[in-house]
């Protein structure tokens, strides 16, 4: 019986298609990665602005409980026991001819084991 010649062609189809079947699971496993950060850093970013809100509504409830907005000094204020983040805020004008005041507040998370901090501010201008 003669002896066929064989190229090894479906070797080679073989560990070819491996290969891409490979590229396409790193890709995917690479978008999934992404994906998750993305979608940490969106709830993060989220609860940032709930925090600084948080912090106008407290400004807002502390001029409600102050008779005299005269008294009041430009001074940066802040409630740290929230959780995962704090809130800070400042009254950054009074206007005395319509009787308001301007309030900034920002909220702040950082991640100590990441080693970033999302930041996002707000502001809003309150009357008696």
């Amino acid at each position: 019986m003669p002896q066929k010649k064989e190229s090894g062609i479906a070797l080679i189809t073989a560990l070819f298609i491996l290969i891409v079947i490979m590229m396409m699971g790193m890709v995917f496993t690479m978008m999934m990665a992404s994906e998750t950060n993305t979608s940490v850093r969106e709830k993060q970013s989220t609860a940032v602005l709930y925090l600084a809100d948080a912090g106008l509504q407290y400004a807002q409830y502390s001029l409600g409980n102050t008779d005299d907005w005269g008294d009041i000094t430009l001074t940066t204020y802040s409630w740290s026991d929230l959780g995962e983040g704090v809130f800070s805020y400042i009254y950054t004008g009074l206007n005395a001819a319509s009787d308001s005041i301007y309030v900034s507040s920002w909220g702040i998370i950082y991640d100590s084991t990441l080693k970033y901090s999302i930041q996002r501010q707000v502001a809003a201008q309150f009357g008696k």
